[in-house]
């Protein structure tokens, strides 16, 4: 049986169907399904997710949790990308040992939200993540830097610019 065979017989499913439509778009919803066991919670949400492609939060107990959960749901909806949104550091509460591929992560969810796909994003983080402050909206976009695929820059250009922002990155996070 394929993956999406087997998701397409949730997506039938009378109680998946008054979930999704329990879930309206730009309406917040907060809810809790209690007694699964297993992947059963990423089946449910991945079922809900294809029958309506919006926004979907998902805060995990702890950060292991939470990893166990972006990979089921990631396995169940590939090629679909499912954001992670860590914490910045290293160990919990030890907030002298950041994590830079934590922080380029973070950056990373933070712009997706920031450029509002169509079909919907799925984040799955936990409570420690996100009680971190993070960079607010104009401060992300004034230090984001694009460019296309194939699009040739300098190497000067690249120094300079790193240059003239550190000499301005006295934002707060």
């Amino acid at each position: 049986m394929k993956v999406s065979d087997f998701l397409k017989l949730y997506k039938q499913d009378s109680i998946i169907q008054t979930i999704a439509e329990r879930i309206k778009p730009n309406e917040p919803m907060q809810i809790k399904l209690r007694g699964m066991t297993g992947s059963l919670d990423a089946v449910i949400s991945a079922a809900v997710y294809s029958l309506n492609h919006q926004n979907h939060l998902f805060v995990m107990h702890d950060k292991e949790e939470a990893a166990y959960f972006y990979n089921d749901l990631q396995s169940l909806l590939e090629p679909k990308e499912i954001l992670f949104f860590p914490s910045s550091y290293k160990r919990p509460y030890q907030f002298d040992e950041i994590e830079n591929a934590n922080i380029l992560q973070r950056a990373e969810v933070l712009n997706n939200i920031n450029n509002k796909s169509s079909s919907g994003e799925l984040i799955v983080t936990y409570p420690e993540a996100l009680t971190e402050k993070v960079i607010n909206k104009k401060a992300l976009q004034a230090n984001t830097f694009s460019l296309k695929a194939g699009e040739k820059i300098s190497a000067n250009t690249i120094t300079e610019m790193l240059r003239l922002r550190l000499r301005k990155s006295r934002f707060c996070l």
